[in-house]
């Protein structure tokens, strides 16, 4: 037995016969179904709020960032990062922004030295390492100062 909701909560039910098991019933033929032509691989069905229907379409298939409808690629360049943008309520590729580094602001390199967290001279001496320093909650330039090694005092 199959059951028909024919709309507004009405239900029929029935039994199918031969003839009705037989025959074939196209997709188009759902009174909320649009199929239009040209059909062609990968589409598929898609509901579209103004109709109140499922209607074939050839978009869907992401391949590329640019494909999804909040994102805006346009002349990216090397290093750029996808940010989001309030104003435009998209998200597109954009340099990396700095606040201010050593009262630079804009795309900046940045160096060790330019970290709250860390203190190093001018120019590191050859073999020195990142110590930190509890006392300052800071990572310092220093040297390697071994006091016993193999049970010996250096």
């Amino acid at each position: 037995m199959s059951r028909i909701n024919l709309g507004l909560g009405t239900l029929h039910q029935y039994t199918p016969s031969g003839a009705d098991l037989e025959a074939s019933i196209n997709l188009n033929k759902l009174s909320d179904v649009t199929i239009t032509a040209p059909l062609v691989n990968n589409q598929i069905l898609r509901y579209n709020t103004s109709t109140s229907k499922w209607e074939n379409v050839t978009t869907g298939e992401v391949t590329s960032l640019e494909d999804l409808s909040d994102v805006t690629i346009t002349a990216i360049t090397n290093g750029q990062v996808i940010a989001w943008n309030t104003a435009t309520s998209l998200w597109e590729n954009t340099d990396v922004a700095v606040e201010s580094v050593n009262g630079q602001t804009g795309v900046v390199s940045l160096a060790l030295h330019d970290l709250n967290n860390v203190v190093q001279p001018t120019v590191p001496s050859d073999g020195q390492s990142l110590q930190w320093n509890g006392g300052a909650s800071r990572w310092e330039a220093a040297d390697i100062v071994a006091t016993v090694v193999d049970g010996g005092t250096y």
